[in-house]
């Protein structure tokens, strides 16, 4: 209820006259009947003279508006969101909630695929940045977050991001590919010869080796008949193997036709 003063100038002598209205609603101030109007008085000086107007704009409670200074910073596998609050509609924030999904999903699903919640899901009135996990490199993803008091949730704020590449891929990448505009083909057909002619010393080595080793039993075993021989000879002196010691005589039943002779 507002009061304001107000007269109705009809007379010689206006009569003051006091109301009270709410805002928005009409006023209608009684004057002096026209016929008793003096005959001098000028029906166009009835005047309305309102004191105290006053102009006040009502912001009526609501859920939260966007928030403000939404940024994001991807890495490879994770992102950063940071974020400010403008208003709060009237009620103090209960909490954020965040969610992404990829920019370009599977083309069956004409949904646009599904939103991911971003861990926790009732974010705390006092944050302000968060960390996003489980993304994939390379990849576009569409991020969105907004403000809930106890009328309700507030306009989301979308926007979109490309997370990076993978680090160790690229430095793999580079490292293979370091020097190649510069790299000369003679130093590749060198370095075959040198590789095949090193390969072809080996080969030719183990043959030799090979070889070798299938020569040596034949010439151990011609070694262990010589040394077998020697102490049958010592243990029998009479016993030599020169022809010049042995007589010839008829063959016996063993067909052997010399027979030993001992020396005195």
């Amino acid at each position: 209820m507002v009061e304001h003063d107000g007269c109705c100038f009809a007379t010689d002598h206006p009569l003051l006259q006091e109301v009270a209205v709410d805002w928005g609603d009409n006023i209608t101030l009684s004057c002096t009947d026209v016929e008793q109007v003096l005959p001098t008085a000028d029906l166009n000086s009835v005047v309305w003279n309102h004191e105290g107007r006053r102009h006040e704009n009502i912001q009526p409670d609501a859920p939260p508006p966007a928030l403000v200074n939404v940024t994001i910073h991807p890495s490879t596998v994770l992102a950063l969101l940071l974020w400010d609050v403008a208003s709060d509609g009237g009620y103090p924030i209960i909490d954020f909630t965040a969610q992404f999904r990829e920019r370009y999903p599977d083309p069956e699903d004409p949904e646009g695929g599904h939103w991911h919640s971003v861990m926790p899901e009732h974010i705390s009135p006092n944050v302000r940045q968060i960390d996003i996990y489980h993304l994939d490199p390379n990849t576009t993803y569409v991020f969105k977050i907004w403000a809930t008091n106890q009328l309700g949730h507030g306009e989301a704020t979308l926007l979109k991001a490309k997370t990076l590449h993978d680090i160790e891929e690229i430095e793999l990448a580079r490292h293979l590919l370091d020097g190649a505009e510069k790299f000369d083909t003679r130093v590749w057909v060198a370095a075959v010869a040198v590789v095949m002619g090193t390969l072809l010393l080996l080969a030719i080595g183990t043959c030799y080796l090979l070889y070798k080793e299938c020569d040596i039993p034949s010439m151990h075993q011609e070694d262990q008949e010589t040394i077998e021989l020697v102490p049958n000879i010592i243990l029998n002196p009479g016993y030599y193997d020169d022809d010049a010691r042995m007589e010839r005589i008829e063959r016996d039943e063993n067909s052997n036709d010399h027979t030993t002779t001992r020396s005195s």
